[in-house]
């Protein structure tokens, strides 16, 4: 049996492949320090997949005054992207916090609770 954060990685995993090959931008924003999320990134057994994102937008970032439910993290990291999406709505954020979902629906994108 798999546990749910196992089942969820499958999951993201599988779904990253194929917005990959249709060369959908993934990006992430993370309310941690700039250096907790790089020591995952580089360090954890998932280095590969999170790679698969950029930009990565932290807390720490000096134009974040807010932290969430303030949608500017989603804001910021959405207009990173190498081609930003015409409207918000086109963007679809993946959350496990109820302060990230209420930042993502500020922010006027699609968003998908996922439990922790």
């Amino acid at each position: 049996a798999c546990s749910l954060p196992a089942l969820f990685f499958q999951g993201l995993r599988s779904w990253s492949g194929i917005s990959m090959a249709h060369n959908i931008p993934m990006g992430s924003g993370q309310p941690s320090s700039t250096k907790k999320v790089m020591v995952i990134k580089i360090s954890s057994k998932h280095s590969d997949f999170f790679s698969l994102f950029n930009p990565i937008v932290t807390g720490c970032n000096p134009t974040i005054k807010q932290a969430k439910p303030s949608p500017e993290i989603y804001q910021l990291c959405a207009s990173m992207f190498s081609s930003p999406p015409a409207s918000p709505g086109n963007c679809l954020v993946l959350e496990d916090a109820p302060n990230g979902v209420e930042a993502g629906l500020a922010a006027g994108m699609q968003v998908v609770m996922i439990p922790p």
